[in-house]
């Protein structure tokens, strides 16, 4: 826990690539990286559907503005700090709020803007269902979900609980939350503060927290791989909603899960049973179960432009679909 370890991986890595002329993080170069590596999965599955690539264009641009500017809000108005005492809260210092390349973006709210972007993206840009942007989007949305993690351990945060276990990582660098007993401290001046009260060696002494941004990260990234498979091998991009709801099941019970372990990042979690982050991620959990419940329950599939006959070109796959097959409810 806090103590001597004889074999242990210790990050003390400087989040910041180059410092001048203007500072670049690795926690942006992976959010970009994420959509980057994202295009072309997307695209494939455009170009598989017969849609136009301008469309999977506007489908990035709407995609990441909603997940910086709804991450953002989301960190802003979920966790805070919103006021403090040396006056670097967000709402003390507004400007502060602008700065996503140091981190502080909430999966809650980048999903909330996500949905809000594709009820635009929807109306104005595809005049597809929304669900049929959400289902596509969703893939490319698990991985770039597991580079933000990356990114954040670049940044030495959202790390998990102090631990005796030999899973721990030392994070010098870790400054402990609001929710944390060790507000405002980082875990290299923790380690010193017990090596001075112990009487030990300085440079022997750690604090060994789970890391737990290695952890969602590896989930994330399966679950992409999940998303996949469904689409390319259960063809389950024929069925709106589907990949969306499974998206969002998996992702948030992983959430869900890894809170345990997850160092608080409120002072009201202290003494309850789930923290925010759990609850916040129950309501999208239920989203997810009724969307693959409807996904089931809905009579017809999708028929992809590609297979359209010539001229034919409705503004909904799905009622060229339920127009075909005769099977739509009256």
């Amino acid at each position: 826990m806090l103590g001597i370890a004889l074999n242990y991986i210790t990050w003390d890595v400087n989040p910041e690539i180059i410092s001048d002329p203007i500072p670049v993080r690795y926690y942006g170069l992976c959010f970009v990286m994420g959509f980057i590596l994202g295009y072309p999965v997307v695209k494939k599955i455009f170009v598989r559907e017969g849609v136009k690539e301008e469309l999977l264009d506007k489908l990035l641009l709407y995609s990441m503005i909603a997940t910086i500017v709804g991450a953002r809000l989301g960190h802003v108005l979920f966790y805070g700090p919103y006021h403090t005492a040396d006056g670097t809260g967000y709402f003390d210092d507004p400007i502060s709020i602008l700065k996503v390349n140091e981190g502080g973006l909430a999966s809650h709210g980048g999903v909330i803007g996500l949905i809000i972007a594709m009820i635009l993206y929807s109306r104005y840009a595809s005049k597809k269902h929304v669900l049929w942007g959400l289902d596509r989007l969703s893939i490319g949305g698990a991985l770039a979900a597991g580079f933000i993690r990356i990114g954040n351990l670049f940044n030495s945060e959202i790390a998990g609980k102090i631990t005796d276990s030999s899973l721990g990582w030392y994070f010098p660098r870790y400054v402990s939350p609001e929710g944390s007993q060790y507000q405002g401290v980082s875990d290299a001046d923790l380690a010193l503060k017990f090596a001075h009260e112990s009487g030990i060696n300085p440079a022997d002494a750690h604090v060994l927290r789970y890391p737990t941004q290695i952890y969602e990260s590896l989930a994330y990234l399966t679950i992409f791989g999940i998303l996949l498979l469904l689409y390319w091998k259960r063809d389950a991009g024929r069925y709106l909603g589907r990949i969306t709801g499974w998206f969002l099941v998996m992702l948030f019970t992983v959430r869900v899960l890894v809170e345990f372990i997850k160092e608080n990042q409120d002072a009201m979690d202290a003494n309850s049973v789930l923290n925010k982050g759990q609850l916040l991620s129950l309501p999208f959990i239920a989203i997810g179960l009724v969307l693959i419940w409807y996904s089931y329950r809905k009579d017809s599939k999708l028929v992809f432009e590609a297979e359209m006959p010539p001229g034919e070109k409705p503004e909904s796959a799905a009622e060229f679909s339920q127009k075909d097959t005769g099977k739509s409810k009256k």
